[in-house]
């Protein structure tokens, strides 16, 4: 998973996808100036991968798509020594 914060004003949701699918819809709080997330990122390795966020407004704003890479770090190989 990822962290993902996004910050406005008089945001009324937002909508966080990864690859194009939809993972996860956030309600803003009112008055609140951001919003964190955990957006579950797929299991392929450390490859990079965008995650997507569309958020609407409360006040007739027309709705904006942010977008941000992620990388998942590597797993540490163990080497296997015998002998």
């Amino acid at each position: 998973s990822a962290r993902v914060s996004v910050s406005g004003r008089q945001m009324r949701d937002v909508r966080f996808s990864v690859g194009g699918r939809a993972v996860r819809t956030v309600a803003v709080p009112r008055g609140a100036l951001v919003v964190h997330a955990l957006v579950p990122l797929r299991r392929s390795g450390p490859a990079r991968q965008r995650v997507r966020a569309r958020v609407t407004f409360g006040n007739g704003a027309p709705a904006r798509t942010l977008t941000v890479s992620v990388r998942r770090c590597a797993h540490a190989v163990v080497p296997q020594f015998t002998g």
